[in-house]
């Protein structure tokens, strides 16, 4: 069996969230690949990636509270939620002033949050919005991004998925007073405890961490 203090190599297997291979893996995969030439990596982009633990996966990326606690798990990021819209939406329309107002400007959410009572707090107090009917649901936070952005209402996204089209001012981040629980949307590593035996696991797991300290 390979010790601790081998350098990683072999094959390994790891199952991402399509957003977050994007946003994330992608721009720094070739650093990665270039640091450990000798891993035979496979990524599967999933949003079912806990599900696949049984199937060969060795670490996977996951959204949201975790179902299966037989897995260990590294909390990578606590993402805010945040109301986003664009320039030009604002610029046509009368952003609502109370939540039914604002649930009426909803065109479309991820799915994680499409709830019949979505907890908010509103100036502190707490709240909830019924976005279960009515909204278009998709489960991949980047395409609501898009949709919003071209000017499709008001929604709420994971704020490391905003930043940069805030930076360039296709969105804005709106209604700063409502704000909502972090847990729905925390990502996490999540593997099998005997794995991170393996340097391969161990590489990608600090690989994951390096990614997203900021």
């Amino acid at each position: 069996m390979t010790g601790l203090g081998s350098t990683p190599s072999g094959r390994l297997t790891v199952a991402l969230t399509p957003a977050f291979s994007q946003v994330f893996v992608a721009p720094r995969l070739t650093a990665f690949r270039a640091r450990y030439p000798a891993l035979e990596l496979e990524i599967i982009v999933t949003s079912q990636g806990a599900s696949l633990m049984r199937d060969g996966v060795d670490i996977a990326v996951v959204v949201g509270p975790l179902e299966d606690s037989e897995l260990v798990s590294r909390t990578l990021l606590e993402p805010e939620l945040i109301w986003v819209a664009s320039p030009q939406w604002l610029s046509a329309h009368k952003l609502g002033d109370t939540l039914d107002a604002v649930r009426s400007q909803v065109q479309i959410c991820e799915t994680r949050y499409a709830l019949r009572r979505m907890a908010m707090h509103v100036n502190g107090e707490e709240a909830h919005m019924d976005l279960s009917r009515g909204v278009v649901k998709v489960n991949h936070p980047l395409v609501v991004r898009r949709v919003v952005s071209e000017g499709g209402g008001v929604s709420l996204l994971p704020r490391q998925y905003c930043d940069e089209l805030l930076a360039q001012g296709h969105l804005v981040q709106v209604l700063k007073h409502i704000r909502f629980a972090q847990a729905g949307s925390r990502i996490t590593a999540v593997y099998h405890s005997r794995r991170l035996q393996s340097p391969r696991v161990r590489a990608f797991l600090d690989f994951l961490v390096e990614l997203t300290a900021g």
